[in-house]
């Protein structure tokens, strides 16, 4: 992760990090209920002005601060204190709304509806625009954002995924998930003798 873009890490268990017995649980419950109403407001507050994009809108000291509460708040999940989690949450729900009216006040307007944004696995942010040039530079705000047209996603998929398409035709519902190819390997080296 870069110093220009600072993302909340899940609560985890790596090892030696949680102790074992209720009381460790209940904090960690405690650490995951707060983290979940971060990822809420991120999530709705990301929809309209972009993945990391508010940030890049308002000024450097605001950002500052921003990036600073963001990392006590990932400093405080991983010490499993859920008083401190909490009260950062609290304090990064209000950063939020208080970057979207300061971005309002100079200037900066939301995404467009047909405009998207999101992060791939390994980081980076991408953002989807209806056609060229209507959207390609009305949002360039400094972020590493990589831009695609739907004619450019219909491309991509055309070119490379043809069997992702064939699965989603045969079953309508499936979803497309990140896997590690060394766990692919793991399972396909199983007691199976063919």
């Amino acid at each position: 992760m870069t110093t220009r873009e600072r993302r909340v890490a899940a609560p985890k268990k790596p090892d030696g990090w949680w102790e074992p017995g209720l009381a460790t649980d209940i904090k960690r419950s405690r650490v995951q209920s707060a983290v979940w109403e971060y990822d809420r407001v991120i999530a709705e507050t990301e929809k309209v002005w972009g993945v990391d994009r508010l940030p890049y809108l308002v000024s450097p000291e605001t950002r500052e601060r921003w990036w600073r509460a963001v990392d006590a708040l990932n400093e405080a999940i991983k010490a499993n204190d859920p008083d401190k989690v909490g009260g950062l949450v609290d304090n990064l729900v209000r950063g939020v709304r208080k970057m979207v009216d300061e971005a309002t006040a100079r200037g900066a307007e939301p995404l467009s509806p047909d405009v998207w944004e999101g992060t791939m696995s390994t980081g980076r942010k991408f953002r989807i625009v209806r056609a060229w040039p209507e959207h390609a530079a009305k949002y360039d705000d400094g972020r590493e954002v990589t831009t695609f047209t739907l004619e450019e996603v219909g491309r991509i998929l055309d070119d490379h995924y043809h069997a992702v398409v064939r699965v989603k035709d045969q079953w309508p519902g499936a979803v497309v998930v990140d896997k590690p190819r060394s766990a692919i390997a793991e399972e396909l080296n199983d007691d199976i003798p063919f």
